[in-house]
């Protein structure tokens, strides 16, 4: 498994990502690209790969967010049709009164308007009485979600029967949904949030991606701070104390249970023109920094392993909290 962890909002991203994703699809057989995305936003990517629909483009706001999306359609489109990526969403979902009713029209039979199902009826009838996709997005999913689970309950050879294999897909949706309280603490709040509950979660379902795939390597492009190795307590940003915090990647490298376990590279970025990076939480000293940014093309993703760079110019810790090293200049 593959940890790239960038800082957000930065123009270069979706490039660096993009070229990062590709090289390794290319070279080391890469086949699940997993993004810090809630599951149903990812429902509406895979979409827009699988079927050119433009509806994710109502849903996605950031200018690098939209130009890595672009850049992975194009790439999808011409790889071979017995040879394509997937990309998974494992973190929690921003706002299902947005995502709810896009993501299940991704699956759904709109076809089979007799079903008996009251969930089914429920959804179909939101979806044709707001044909403009836009208005999807101020739905109340609370009795959408009401509904599916009393006919899971009661009709649920019916339910299977009906969404077929995408039934662990409305399944999933509900796991989600019934967390979503539990994992979104204070989330605009860093001084006072405890994130352990959001990492947890992401590793739960990065576990249940390892079982849906259990065959392939993975690509994970998250934020820096839910990359590195260790726990820590100190952020990448401007938070000085996170009382013991354990990154994911962290997690999937150190517990029993994690199928990658000891199996985790870590890729981190260094960003040159942002004002307010910390030298100390990058252990690596200024004078090989700038031999690296100038080997760093512009435009181009190169990768620094950190054996290759003098270990006089680093701590030993620098070992323990990322393994490669990549120039993001823009």
């Amino acid at each position: 498994m593959y940890f790239s962890g960038e800082l957000h909002y930065r123009k270069g991203n979706a490039k660096i990502s993009f070229d990062l994703f590709k090289q390794l699809f290319l070279s080391d057989s890469i086949r699940v690209l997993i993004l810090e995305m809630g599951f149903c936003k990812s429902l509406l990517w895979n979409d827009y790969l699988e079927n050119n629909n433009p509806l994710w483009r109502k849903y996605s706001y950031r200018p690098e967010e939209i130009n890595f999306a672009k850049a992975l359609k194009g790439f999808y489109d011409s790889l071979p049709s017995n040879d394509k990526f997937k990309i998974v969403g494992v973190d929690f979902e921003i706002g299902y009164e947005m995502f709810l009713l896009p993501a299940i029209n991704t699956f759904i039979q709109k076809n089979s308007i007799d079903t008996t199902l009251e969930s089914t009826q429920l959804i179909l009838s939101n979806i044709r009485k707001k044909t403009d996709p836009e208005w999807w997005g101020s739905t109340d999913p609370s009795p959408i979600i009401k509904a599916l689970k009393q006919d899971i309950e009661k009709n649920e050879t019916q339910m299977i029967s009906y969404w077929g294999e995408n039934y662990k897909k409305i399944k999933k949706i509900i796991s989600d949904y019934d967390l979503q309280d539990k994992v979104a603490i204070a989330p605009f709040n860093k001084k006072k949030q405890d994130f352990n509950p959001r990492e947890k979660y992401i590793y739960k379902n990065l576990l249940e991606v390892y079982m849906e795939f259990p065959t392939k390597k993975i690509f994970v492009q998250f934020g820096r701070d839910h990359v590195l190795l260790t726990k820590q307590n100190e952020w990448i940003g401007s938070v000085d104390n996170w009382n013991n915090w354990e990154p994911i990647a962290a997690k999937l490298n150190t517990k029993d249970d994690s199928p990658f376990k000891n199996k985790v590279c870590c890729i981190f970025r260094y960003y040159p023109k942002v004002h307010f990076e910390k030298w100390k939480y990058i252990p690596i000293e200024k004078k090989e920094l700038k031999k690296l940014e100038k080997l760093a093309e512009n435009g181009k993703a190169t990768l620094f392993d950190l054996k290759c760079i003098n270990p006089i110019y680093y701590n030993d810790i620098v070992k323990t909290k990322f393994q490669y090293l990549i120039i993001n200049k823009y």
